[in-house]
């Protein structure tokens, strides 16, 4: 079969020129009734997928702007996350859905827990069943839990499912508190996408939140960045994955990166694993002389 996908509607009679992308299917080798019809079902669920996501893709943006804006108006002291946020608009992350939450009561009861507004998903999460999503605090993962009470304003994790849209990588979650007209926090948002390629060559000094961290974990230890050991120190942390420069805690991202720079150049291998806090993953590194895999099981 051929297919053509079309996120621009064309318009030859207002002379707007349109963009497609022709995609060419040919499929042999099963001549199983069943099992092409698999894969019809399959190729039709990514292509409402792509829908989804071209269709909601500027109003998620809108939802970005809303939550940086509510994050600067009552948090105006976390500038690096708002620069964060303002970064991620600068063709940084692939949006691919939106979730939002507020804190509630359960009906009936005294317990507390986020509830979802069902009716304000965006993006590929539009295709989930339409359900009454609470979840207790009672049952927050020690992630959630250790988010909305602390004060960061932002927090990281990774979908539990591969995406079909764009690659066939777990996506990355970005949550941001919602504060109420008192500038408690009332809720979250969240935010599921991609960090595009040239994230992942940057240098993390480039990145806000990331060169916070960084610059913490250098004044931590105490060495000279001028010296071999800071330079080499400095060396780890620009190579070191994207991934768990975001989503590792600042005491567990010191604890591992000083335990690779520990090896300085001899030539060992060492495994560093993670548990995620959100219950998810556990994160495993494996380092390899003036290299490291990143995987998750």
């Amino acid at each position: 079969p051929s297919l053509s996908v079309s996120p621009w509607n064309s318009d030859s009679q207002s002379g707007k020129s349109s963009k497609e992308a022709l995609i060419y299917l040919e499929i042999g080798l099963h001549s199983d009734d069943a099992a092409l019809n698999q894969i019809k079902l399959a190729i039709q669920s990514v292509l409402q997928d792509i829908g989804h996501v071209v269709e909601d893709y500027r109003s998620i943006l809108l939802k970005l702007e809303q939550a940086s804006d509510n994050v600067g108006q009552f948090r105006g002291e976390a500038k690096e996350s708002i620069s964060f946020l303002h970064w991620l608009q600068e063709s940084h992350f692939t949006f691919l859905g939106y979730r939002e939450y507020d804190f509630e009561q359960a009906k009936g009861t005294q317990q507390a827990g986020l509830k979802e507004q069902v009716d304000k998903r965006l993006g590929i999460f539009k295709k989930l069943e339409t359900v009454d999503n609470f979840l207790p605090v009672d049952d927050f993962s020690e992630g959630m839990k250790s988010y909305h009470d602390g004060a960061d304003v932002l927090c990281f994790s990774k979908s539990a499912t591969r995406s079909n849209v764009h690659r066939a990588v777990y996506p990355d979650y970005i949550a941001i508190k919602k504060y109420d007209d008192r500038g408690k926090p009332c809720g979250e948002v969240r935010f599921l996408g991609l960090f595009t390629y040239s994230v992942f060559t940057m240098s993390p000094m480039q990145i806000p939140l990331l060169r916070e961290k960084i610059s913490a974990i250098l004044q931590r230890s105490g060495l000279d960045p001028h010296g071999f050991e800071g330079k080499n120190l400095i060396r780890v942390t620009e190579n070191f994955p994207k991934d768990e420069l975001f989503q590792s805690d600042e005491d567990t991202l010191y604890k591992n990166i000083c335990s690779i720079a520990a090896i300085n150049e001899r030539h060992v291998v060492r495994l560093i694993m993670r548990s995620d806090p959100f219950g998810s993953f556990v994160n495993c590194m494996v380092y390899v002389p003036r290299d490291l895999y990143t995987t998750r099981i």
